[in-house]
């Protein structure tokens, strides 16, 4: 089954089999599909403004990259999308996401997950612990993303990749 998980990312054969294999277990159980990804969403960016307000007022001098790193990466990579515009699974198989989603197109890579992983590198430069939680969540959101029918596996590799390589600027 593993095997058969990885060849898919990789390959990316018989979409449709891979997709009702991966969602399987969430079927019947949309609501808390949407209500996880929502809570997932609000956690990153509620977290994200504490972390900068912390900064603040201790007058930490790593406030301007971590502000800057993940605003110019995220005007980078929502760029790219747009050039890019990669159909959505839905669009492209024809089936209602678990996750709504209004319009289409813009799936590659995924920015709920690109925003994650900048932000868990940046928790990750000033408490680590938390960046690993961070990364906890945006491995979440990488499955949600996935199994609720938004993005390809792909996606949200690479948008995990391109977050924690945007990330890395903030320890150079």
């Amino acid at each position: 089954m593993f095997l058969f998980f990885v060849y898919n990312i990789l390959v990316m054969k018989d979409y449709e089999m891979f997709y009702k294999k991966l969602s399987a277990p969430l079927k019947g159980h949309e609501e808390a599909v949407r209500r996880t990804d929502f809570f997932l969403l609000v956690f990153v960016f509620v977290s994200y403004p504490a972390l900068l307000m912390y900064l603040l007022f201790t007058g930490s001098p790593d406030l301007f990259r971590i502000t800057a790193v993940p605003a110019v990466s995220l005007v980078l990579i929502s760029l790219l999308r747009v050039v890019i515009n990669r159909k959505r699974p839905y669009d492209e198989y024809h089936f209602e996401p678990m996750i709504p989603k209004e319009g289409s197109g813009n799936s590659f890579p995924s920015r709920h997950v690109f925003s994650t992983a900048v932000i868990a590198m940046c928790f990750l430069k000033v408490y680590p612990p938390a960046g690993m939680i961070m990364f906890a969540a945006a491995a979440a959101e990488m499955y949600l993303r996935t199994a609720g029918g938004v993005h390809y596996p792909s996606d949200v590799i690479a948008g995990a990749f391109a977050g924690i390589l945007a990330g890395l600027f903030l320890f150079l």
